[in-house]
Order: C-alpha cells, then structure tokens, then sequence
C-alpha cells in the first residue's frame, strides 16, 4: 500500500478534508473532498483483493479504509493470540511414551 501511496488511509495520516464552512464548501474543498473519497475507496479496493469473502462482508459497513484496516487488525490479532495459545497447549501435552525413543 505505501508503495501505490494508499498508505495514509490505512493508518489515519492522510485526514479527510474538512471545509472552512460545513455549509458553503468553496468549489476547491468540494474536489479535495471528492478527490480524497475516491483514493480512499482505491485504497479499499486494493485492500479487499487480499481478503476473504467473510471478512469484506464484516467490514463493508464501515465508512472508511482506516475503520476498516482497524476492524481487520483487531480480527487478526484475536486470531492469532488464540493459535498461539493453542499451538503452546498442544506442545504442552505432547510427551513421550514410557520406554518411548525421542
């Protein structure tokens, strides 16, 4: 994603533009508005090539590619802190047979 410059919408360091005045945008905060809402959905839509079904329909009702990344993060990690635990339970339990040969 750093490579392709979608980086800053995963981690939150490219903000979304926000007018002066919420209601009156000038005509040049109206396309940054626009010009940065469809670099975010490029920024999904990379991010959703690599992904399970059932991950993009856990995600998609989230609003940006920075909520989303979040959601998947914290997916993951969950993930990953279970099978390292069970990959320490199953080590645990294994022993050698009385008389065995290691």
């Amino acid at each position: 994603m750093a490579i392709n410059g979608c980086w800053g919408h995963f981690n939150g360091s490219d903000l979304h533009p926000i007018p002066k005045d919420l209601k009156n945008p000038t005509n040049m905060e109206k396309l940054a508005t626009q010009q940065w809402d469809h670099e975010d959905d490029i920024a999904g839509y990379l991010m959703t090539q690599h992904l399970p079904d059932k991950i993009i329909l856990d995600i998609e009702k989230l609003a940006s590619t920075e909520e989303q990344w979040d959601a998947i993060s914290s997916i993951f990690t969950a993930k990953t802190d279970f099978m390292q635990t069970d990959l320490h339970q199953s080590f645990m339990d294994m022993k050698c047979p009385k008389g065995g040969d290691i």
